[in-house]
């Protein structure tokens, strides 16, 4: 019994770890995900930056799916 109380502890204090990474991820991830469309209405069509552009965009909602993940495992835990 006292095995299994101290695992669920440590699984609630990882749940709640995890809360605050994603928490903290998604106040950093706000202009990631915002600023390349802003970004882009400035620049020419023709302008090489757009690609890099691109490349924030898509890195930036893959952290966005990592952080809904971590959000999950949160609330499981």
């Amino acid at each position: 019994i006292e095995a299994r109380s101290a695992r669920a502890e440590r699984l609630e204090a990882a749940g709640t770890v995890a809360g605050q990474i994603a928490h903290d991820f998604n106040n950093l991830l706000t202009p990631l995900l915002a600023y390349p469309e802003l970004i882009r209405r400035e620049l020419p069509s023709t302008s090489p930056a757009l690609e890099h552009l691109t490349v924030v965009e898509r890195t930036a909602s893959d952290m966005a799916h990592l952080t809904q993940q971590l959000l999950s495992l949160s609330r499981r835990g």
